[in-house]
Parts: structure tokens; sequence; C-alpha cells
């Protein structure tokens, strides 16, 4: 796992209760509406919820491994265990990149946001061709005169006025 917070002491730059107080969204835009800060705030602790609701499942599971043991029975537990151990590990992961999400949304909240992205113009791959442009080719029909309809669509082909 890669938390930075793990690697050394925290910035003296962040301010207490910057995750669960969702002072990230507050410094990065000052004019958002308190629902929406308690929305957050849920969020993250909700997150944190289910963090350490599989952990204990986890914990639960590996103190049941004794008894399933007493019967001879630890290996049907295993693939119970990993499933779980899976899950917290996905859920921390989860969590961290949330928690440093967070930091550097605070950290980035004295730079501007772009208002409008710049404009992308293609790069010229070939030089344009005069002519028309390549796509599938006129339809040719080979069809003997048998009805009138026929007729009537080949004129009305012919005069532009629908695609064959």
């Amino acid at each position: 796992m890669d938390a930075r917070t793990s690697q050394g002491s925290a910035s003296p730059e962040l301010p207490r209760s910057l995750y669960f107080g969702a002072e990230d969204w507050l410094a990065k835009q000052p004019a958002i509406s308190e629902t929406d800060i308690a929305h957050v705030r849920n969020q993250r602790h909700t997150l944190v919820g289910h963090v350490s609701h599989k952990a204990e499942k986890l914990l639960a599971g590996l103190r049941a491994l004794k008894d399933f043991d007493a019967t001879g029975n630890a290996g049907n537990t295993l693939d119970h265990i990993e499933a779980l151990r899976d899950d917290v590990f996905k859920l921390t992961t989860n969590l961290v990149r949330d928690i440093e999400q967070a930091e550097d949304r605070y950290l980035s909240r004295d730079e501007p946001s772009p208002a409008t992205p710049a404009a992308v113009e293609p790069t010229p791959q070939a030089p344009t061709a005069a002519g028309p442009k390549p796509g599938p080719g006129p339809v040719i029909l080979n069809v003997e005169r048998t009805s009138s309809a026929i007729d009537a669509a080949v004129i009305a082909a012919r005069a532009g006025r629908i695609a064959l």
C-alpha cells in the first residue's frame, strides 16, 4: 500500500479534521452548500465503517478457525478467510486513496481551476485530396426490368431524390 502519511510525519500545513470535517472541499469550493458538505462527511464516515466492519468479520473468521480445526475442517474456512482478506484490502485501498485525494485537493486549493479546456486542433495526417471523400462507393444495381416500381426507383435515384 502506498500510504504517504505512513512514510513520515504529517505535513504541518494540513488542518485538523481535514478528512472527516471535509475541510478539503470547504477550502477548494468556499461556496459549497452545507448539504453537500454533510453528504461528503457522511460518505467518508460510511467508508471507514465499511473498512472496520469487514476487518471485524475477518478477525471473527480467524478466531473461528480454531473451532473448525478441532473437528478437522480448518481447510473449509480458507475460501471465506481469503475472500474477507481481499475485501479488507480493497476497502482499505479505497480509503487510503480517498484520504490522499482529500489532502491533494486541500493543498491545491489555491491553484485556479481551468475554466474551459484548450481547444483541440486535429493533427494533419495526410493532405486533403480534392474530390469525393472516401467511403462506400456508389451502389450499382444490375436489375432486370420486372416492375414499374423498380423503374420509378431508378429514375428517382438518377434525379438525386433517393440513394440506392
